[in-house]
């Protein structure tokens, strides 16, 4: 789960489900879902991610990815 708490980014998951975040929400990201979250390009995100279990990190989201996920592609 992750909990905005200032600024504003995004989420998306490998299969194209997401888009932006802002203060207050929370999204929940089930279980070995892979997903990528992180600031928008004029912003900072500051978030609590609280999980049930280890965490499995992935490659680093490509510059294209997140032109793509921001909208500045």
């Amino acid at each position: 789960m992750l909990v905005v708490t200032h600024g504003a980014g995004f989420v998306w998951t490998r299969e194209g489900d997401g888009g932006r975040l802002a203060a207050g929400d929370v999204v929940h990201v089930a279980a070995g879902e892979e997903h990528w979250h992180g600031a928008a390009p004029d912003s900072y995100l500051l978030h609590v991610a609280i999980s049930l279990g280890a965490a499995t990190w992935l490659e680093p989201v490509s510059d294209a990815d997140y032109a793509a996920g921001t909208g500045r592609s």
